[in-house]
């Protein structure tokens, strides 16, 4: 089973439900491995093996190949999608750091 992200900037992801670990470091996507999950009525992507080529433009605009990203969807409404994202990367900011938006449909 796969879930279909397409929350913004055109980009488009199948997060796997069926793999419970990530792909070999060697291996790099452009934007990540995810593997998604449940975790009670939330929504669990977790997105590692970055290629290195792309920018977030939504509020943290750096992070590298190495960076591991957590996105949790949550509906609080029928049109209105909660969506924290927690960017944990050592290397870069001194400890994880995550921004919240809403994903609002009219």
């Amino acid at each position: 089973n796969n879930f279909v992200i397409n929350a913004n900037q055109h980009q488009t992801r199948i997060a796997p439900f069926d793999r419970k670990e990530h792909l070999p470091p060697g291996i790099r996507l452009w934007i990540g491995d995810p593997i998604a999950r449940w975790d009670g009525d939330t929504l669990v992507v977790d997105s590692t093996n970055f290629a290195g080529k792309t920018r977030m433009a939504i509020g943290g605009d750096f992070y590298s190949p190495d960076a591991r990203v957590i996105e949790r969807f949550t509906m609080l409404a029928s049109t209105t999608i909660r969506w924290p994202l927690t960017i944990d990367h050592p290397e870069v900011f001194t400890r994880p750091w995550t921004m919240t938006l809403a994903i609002i449909e009219s």
